[in-house]
């Protein structure tokens, strides 16, 4: 897949095949939380340029290889086709942690070195930002949190298959211990530009002051609902 502006001198001169993994909910459920505020089809659409923005970023990293969308309907399948990533299939009803755990023994047995777990709804990230992430872990294992819950927005592990994840609310922590009991040296650190995923209503306000090019923001500037969201914050807050 294309790398951007990655040189290939840097790329081949990489130790480690580093390869990053999107789980993407099927996008006609996603963001159920925005019910309120948003159509379930612009939901639907935000959660899709949300990911085509993670994709992005991570395809334009110096440090990434390639990228696998893991996913459980045909628009997800369709993407991955679109934007050059591999597509791997979910299993029904069988949860997030247990897919991804499913997905990182496959990768691993694809000679993957280091597993990149970044979640699709980061639509600000930038390839410096995965660049800086990866630049602060050799091997082990190391987490971002997400500023709301404590959840898991990043997760760097060499190799990739070295623990069961337990992703939902305060999992970088419990990741954190996971690593740390299979003898991984394992840490949570702070990047600002994995702690906030976009989720809430209060997020997606956030979201709309960021003065960011992007897909995202494309969609909300021509679909009118960022001058709409923004608008309506300011009237509860008056």
């Amino acid at each position: 897949m294309s790398h951007g502006h990655d040189p290939l001198a840097s790329r081949l001169n990489n130790r480690h095949k580093v390869w990053a993994l999107i789980p993407v909910k099927d996008f006609r459920l996603a963001k159920s939380r925005l019910r309120g505020v948003l159509q379930a089809d612009e939901c639907s659409a935000l959660a899709s340029n949300m990911a085509r923005d993670v994709v992005a970023a991570l395809a334009e990293s110096a440090s990434v290889h390639g990228v696998t969308l893991l996913g459980g309907a045909p628009e997800i399948e369709g993407l991955a086709r679109e934007l050059g990533c591999a597509y791997l299939e979910e299993y029904d009803d069988a949860g997030l942690s247990a897919n991804l755990n499913m997905a990182a023994r496959q990768l691993s047995a694809e000679d993957v070195d280091t597993l990149v777990v970044i979640p699709s709804d980061l639509p600000l990230l930038r390839p410096p930002d995965i660049d800086a992430l990866l630049a602060r872990i050799e091997t082990g294992l190391c987490v971002c949190a997400a500023n709301r819950d404590g959840g898991t927005n990043a997760l760097v592990i060499s190799p990739p298959d070295a623990i069961q994840f337990h992703y939902g609310m305060h999992s970088a922590q419990r990741h954190v211990e996971a690593g740390q009991a299979a003898g991984l040296l394992s840490k949570k650190i702070d990047e600002p530009a994995f702690a906030v995923d976009i989720d809430t209503p209060d997020d997606l306000i956030w979201l709309c002051q960021q003065a960011v090019a992007s897909h995202t923001a494309d969609f909300l500037d021509h679909t009118g609902l960022r001058t709409k969201i923004l608008q309506a914050a300011e009237v509860l807050t008056a």
